[in-house]
Formats: C-alpha cells, structure tokens, sequence
C-alpha cells in the first residue's frame, strides 16, 4: 500500500476549533508571514500546533501578545519551540467596534524539582 500524504496546508485555528484552557504542542518550526499576506497588513509568527484533546493539528498565527509571551518563555530561537506546549485562552474582546472571541498562547514550562532523595537500605 501507498501512503499518499495531504497536499494541502493546515487550516488556521479559529474560535470554533478550540475549548478554553484546551492545551497543545508545537509540532513545527514557526515562521513569519510576510505583511502583504496577512489580514492587518503586519508580518507575524505562524506556529503549527497539534491539540492534545482530538489530536488536531493548525495553523496559528499568533497576535503581538502571544508571540511576545512565547518569545518569553521559550526564546528568539524558533528551532527550539518545536515540542513545547501552550495552554489556549479564548478571550471576548472588542476588535474594531466588534465583540470577537480572540484566542492567546500562553506557554506552558516546566518548572524544575528537586529530585527525589534516595531510599536509604
């Protein structure tokens, strides 16, 4: 049997797509979108991520909040993000005179523990 991949793109996430608080990995190497291709006419960060709870998997092109955030977190270096996670927020907003539900990244870290002492014989 041949396996004949998808061809396509990966959709881009919208509202509809996600729970609040749903999780997600990064399943790819971000890139930026060139301004003249985005709907604000400003370049941004587009992730791909694969949600934890369907097993997913979208584009997302994350608002100056988010990439910021994970910039943060994670570091200027896109290779790295690959395998991280990020919790999803869905917040109601007004965007230009319109109530939109807008979705931001919020990194997930690991935070390091002590490890466990050994038992003692």
């Amino acid at each position: 049997m041949v396996n004949i991949p998808r061809r396509g793109a990966d959709p881009f996430i919208v509202p509809a797509d996600v729970d609040n608080g749903d999780y997600a990995v990064i399943v790819k190497e971000p890139y930026i979108q060139d301004a003249e291709k985005t709907r604000f006419h400003k370049e941004r960060t587009v992730i791909v991520v694969q949600l934890l709870r369907n097993d997913k998997v979208f584009r997302w092109g994350l608002n100056t909040t988010s990439n910021d955030r994970l910039v943060k977190a994670f570091g200027e270096d896109g290779a790295l993000w690959q395998g991280k996670q990020v919790k999803i927020s869905i917040v109601e907003m007004n965007v230009s005179g319109i109530q939109k539900s807008v979705l931001y990244a919020v990194p997930v870290t690991q935070t390091s523990v002590a490890p466990a002492e050994k038992a003692m014989d």
